[in-house]
């Protein structure tokens, strides 16, 4: 900055306001530029104050330039910034503003105009810019708001030469739901040797799609504009950029949820919000967890079910890591601070605590969790980092004579989107064979096809008990079975394929125990991706 050193020696305090209109800005150069040049010409450090927010919003909206103006500016004090928009970029506002100082006796300085000794003088040249800022704002809004455009895109890698048909009769089964079950009429598939192309609604609607191949996969590209980037605008002026990408992104995700087929592996990134992002609350005693596409085995069941039974509880807590939990960083890896009490977790979970060696367990239960294999992030140089999930936990009595857990956990495992929550009876079990029945049935599940497979040969040769005990898990299985129906998690029709190759179709109501035999190698069921009962 170019400016002269101004004599501001002849005052009581001396204060500096400094503004970034949004989070991006902190840690770039306009906060200590701001800073360097204020310190420069002799405010105090102690003395600056620092926001984010828009100068366009009212005084009132900006909490550390209220308390600035309204309690810590005193009669004969000085207020300097950078350059007047700093302030605001409405003329009223920064009419009202300008008199509440100049009534009090406070000097207003800012670097980017003439400044004089005269009051009178300071305050018609301050007026005039101020206008011109509030003018060239409210043209550069308007400009805005009739030329701005989201473009949003999904790319779906896909081997297309390998699955041509696939993608062509995926485009033509779009084409036909559209027609079908929407009121857009405006469609066209075109077909020729140097690409093929689904385009819904014209150009100049609200919302232009279009379905293509690109680089050896498929774009899927949503315009939004008009009447619809309206609803949404005023986050982004307002510089709530979060918020506004959040709001296009799940309008992206709905408008295409609505025109494409979801049973079709095309979409299963869809799918995947649909599962992360459910329109209902998933409530607090359900479990959940991600995609398990690895093998189980049988020595992992118990760590990982408890791992997901402790994740679940933790959702449970719904806290807040911002005013809740104690933040820490190390290196660059976040992990917060998690406090809660042992009886809090033994009634999420339905654990009973009789007697001393039960205690010890549930101890044991939370030092295992930090066996969990840590995070690594691998590097194209061959390099890596790697994190540990759980790298504290403390156990103590309080005065009170109640136990109470503190365990950091990863900030991935604490904010993640979990994909998929099965109902109360997930959350427990009776024994160990219980535990290997929801264990796999959970794997079975938890994968991206919506069409699942649960391997009952794999079930029945790791079991090794009585008849009566096979009836209780025969029993068990489907009345798991008969409770994800009842929550709408999956369709009732159930596919039997049997060790010979045979397959039949039936009901879930006509799968009885008698029917569950070691002839029988898998049981398939679809997921219903839509309106599950949580």
């Amino acid at each position: 900055m170019t400016t002269n050193k101004i004599n501001i020696n002849q005052v009581n305090q001396k204060y500096g306001y400094i503004r970034v209109s949004s989070k991006s800005q902190e840690s770039n150069s306009s906060i200590e530029s701001q800073t360097k040049e204020l310190i420069r010409q002799g405010i105090p450090k102690k003395n600056l104050r620092i926001e984010v927010g828009s100068a366009a919003n009212a005084i009132h909206n900006r909490p550390v330039f209220q308390k600035l103006i309204e309690e810590e500016l005193q009669e004969n004090d000085l207020l300097m910034v950078t350059k007047i928009d700093r302030c605001s970029r409405n003329t009223l506002e920064f009419l009202k503003l300008q008199d509440n100082l100049f009534q009090r006796s406070i000097t207003f300085v800012a670097l980017d105009i003439p400044h004089s000794n005269d009051l009178a003088t300071n305050k018609l040249i301050a007026t005039s810019l101020s206008a011109i800022a509030t003018f060239e704002n409210d043209r550069r809004k308007e400009r805005q708001r009739q030329g701005i455009l989201a473009d949003l895109y999904y790319f779906r890698p896909n081997d297309l030469p390998h699955n041509r048909k696939l993608f062509d009769q995926f485009l033509v089964d779009s084409r036909s739901q559209i027609l079908n079950y929407t009121t857009t009429r405006h469609l066209s598939l075109k077909d020729n040797t140097r690409e093929k192309i689904l385009k819904i609604n014209r150009r100049s609607n609200s919302f232009h799609y279009r379905v293509y191949e690109k680089h050896n996969g498929v774009r899927f590209e949503l315009e939004i504009k008009k009447r619809q980037i309206k609803l949404v605008q005023d986050y982004l002026f307002n510089n709530q950029l979060e918020k506004f990408e959040h709001e296009l992104t799940h309008t992206y995700y709905q408008y295409s949820e609505r025109l494409f087929p979801l049973n079709n592996s095309h979409t299963d990134w869809v799918v995947d919000f649909i599962r992360r992002y459910p329109e209902k609350e998933i409530p607090i005693y359900f479990l959940v967890t991600s995609y398990l596409e690895n093998r189980i085995y049988s020595q992992e069941e118990e760590r990982l079910f408890h791992l997901l039974q402790f994740l679940s509880f933790v959702k449970s807590l719904n806290l807040n890591p911002a005013k809740d939990c104690q933040k820490y960083l190390i290196k660059n890896q976040v992990y917060y601070l998690v406090e809660f009490s042992l009886s809090q977790f033994f009634q999420f979970t339905g654990i009973k605590i009789s007697n001393h060696y039960q205690r010890k367990k549930i101890l044991s239960y939370f030092e295992r969790l930090q066996t969990i294999h840590p995070i690594a992030t691998y590097f194209s140089d061959g390099s890596f980092k790697s994190y540990v999930i759980f790298p504290y936990v403390e156990l103590k009595k309080r005065f009170d004579k109640y136990w109470r857990i503190e365990i950091a956990m990863a900030e991935q495992l604490y904010t993640f989107p979990y994909p998929f929550a099965f109902p109360k009876s997930f959350l427990r079990y009776q024994h160990k064979n219980d535990l290997r029945l929801k264990v796999r049935l959970i794997q079975s599940f938890v994968r991206k096809d919506q069409k699942k497979t649960f391997d009952l040969e794999e079930l029945f040769n790791q079991v090794s008990v009585s008849i009566s005990r096979m009836l209780q898990i025969k029993k068990e299985f489907v009345q798991l079975l008969k409770e994800l129906v009842e929550q709408k998690f999956i369709e009732p029709e159930l596919q039997i394929i049997y060790k010979n190759g045979k397959q039949r179709q039936i009901i879930l109501e006509e799968l009885t125990l008698n029917r569950i035999n070691r002839r029988i190698r898998y049981v398939k069921f679809n997921e219903i991706i839509k309106n599950k009962k949580y």
